[in-house]
């Protein structure tokens, strides 16, 4: 063979061997990149988000569901806490499920009563139906409590997997002691009018206007639970001299006899534009845990 001819085959080869390693390369990288965004879903367990909605209804434009929608189809199951109690509070979760629906998966979703007492709202729960199902007559509130806090909190049996579990969504007082407001009185309250909140596994999630370290002797210790959220979750109203826009930890998840596989704080200020545009869909951030019933 002659010598230009073996220098023409050695550098195809080289090429080719490039140009495979490269394809490799890319190859390997979106295949990790796919499984970081599978960690969410049901292939290593559901995924539930907790978000106080901040007054839902017709507060929300068409554009904020958008938004909302976007930042919560990767889930499998939304507690929302604040929605209103007349009709445009179940036609704003109904338009928030019709657009989770146009996101590729089939939602589902049930509204709450109206809470009795000085606080009242509705909770609402949406839901892949590919990944978890319901009887419609388990949406209830806690009558156990109904007299004791401002607003009793809702509870949702799911059914996934041959298992049953409950999703409790809590939304406190404010701590707002001038006007015989206190969240620790009513955490207190909890902890002695316990008999709804135990039994079958359990998820407790909600805004609770505390931190973790005022909650957990009653939700730790006296329900089973265990706390997942370690962070500041409201949103300032403007952002400090520094950029801080963090406020408070009110909102967090405890998880009872399930296991967890990770939990976060769902940042969305940088990606939705800033503190102001993210005000528009709530003035607390998501927060989020991915378990095994």
């Amino acid at each position: 063979m002659k010598q230009p001819l073996r220098w023409f085959i050695a550098v195809l080869l080289l090429v080719i061997a490039v140009f495979s390693a490269m394809w490799w390369v890319n190859s390997s990288r979106v295949s990790r990149e796919d499984r970081v965004v599978r960690t969410r879903g049901s292939a290593n367990g559901l995924s539930l988000v907790s978000w106080n909605a901040c007054n839902f209804g017709k507060s929300k434009s068409a554009e904020t569901l958008v938004s909302m929608a976007r930042i919560l189809r990767d889930d499998d199951i939304v507690a929302l806490q604040e929605v209103s109690t007349g009709d445009a509070g179940a036609k704003a979760v109904a338009a928030l499920s019709d657009e989770l629906n146009r996101t590729g998966a089939k939602w589902d979703y049930i509204v709450s009563d109206p809470t009795i007492g000085p606080g009242t709202e509705r909770f609402a729960f949406l839901f892949k139906t590919g990944k978890v199902w319901i009887n419609r007559r388990d949406c209830r509130l806690a009558v156990s409590l109904r007299d004791v806090l401002d607003r009793e909190p809702a509870i949702m049996t799911f059914h996934a997997g041959g298992k049953t579990f409950d999703v409790v969504s809590f939304h406190l007082c404010p701590d707002e002691r001038r006007k015989g407001k206190d969240p620790r009185r009513e955490v207190a309250a909890i902890g002695e009018n316990p008999k709804e909140l135990l039994g079958r596994p359990m998820i407790l999630v909600g805004d609770f206007n505390l931190g973790h370290r005022d909650l957990d002797g009653v939700f730790e210790r006296v329900l089973g639970g265990r706390h997942v959220i370690e962070g500041k979750t409201s949103l300032k109203a403007k952002s400090g001299k520094r950029g801080e826009y963090l406020n408070k930890e009110f909102d967090n998840v405890y998880v009872r006899g399930m296991s967890v596989v990770s939990s976060s704080i769902d940042d969305i200020v940088p990606s939705e534009g800033g503190l102001e545009k993210t005000r528009m869909l709530s003035d607390h951030l998501p927060v989020r845990v991915v378990f095994v019933p």
